[in-house]
């Protein structure tokens, strides 16, 4: 095998993997498997404590979203351990935005007083654009009452972005 040999299977091989996904800025990423592409979690609680729309402290992100072969999707998982209300009984959205646009939620309906170990999770997979998005979740509550998005080091609440 000659270096012009070398040069038309190292051409073949390119091709097979571009036309399958694999290559280009996706990193040489099998179809399937999956690339943190940022993560940002708190293990303190958090009280809501009426009816607006609000930020959940310090779960934003902001991520590069590479060139994206048909094959590939972004992942955008938003969790919370546990919620909690000692206020009225409320429906309670969590909420993955990127800048104003609400990308999905997710609703617990969360009884006044009742031990119901209940989490949140919200989840958007879709594909963005090539470049810089932030991400971050909010939280809303359908009526004005306090709700503790409970969180700790061994079980902390996070928003996680993923290439698939």
């Amino acid at each position: 095998m000659d270096a012009a040999d070398v040069n038309d299977v190292q051409d073949t091989v390119a091709a097979l993997e571009d036309a399958v996904g694999l290559t280009g800025s996706a990193g040489n990423m099998p179809v399937g498997a999956s690339r943190v592409l940022g993560y940002a979690e708190v293990t303190a609680n958090q009280n809501f404590t009426d009816n607006s729309e609000t930020d959940v402290t310090s779960l934003s992100v902001t991520v590069t979203v590479p060139n994206l072969k048909s094959a590939h999707k972004v992942r955008i998982t938003g969790y919370i351990p546990y919620i909690s209300t000692a206020g009225t009984t409320t429906e309670a959205e969590l909420r993955i935005y990127e800048s104003t646009t609400l990308l999905n939620r997710t609703a617990a309906y969360i009884i006044t007083g009742a031990e119901t170990n209940q989490g949140m999770l919200a989840q958007w997979i879709g594909s963005p654009t090539a470049g810089s998005h932030t991400y971050k979740l909010k939280f809303k509550n359908n009526v004005s009452t306090t709700t503790t998005l409970n969180s700790s080091a061994t079980d902390p609440a996070f928003i996680l972005v993923e290439l698939l």
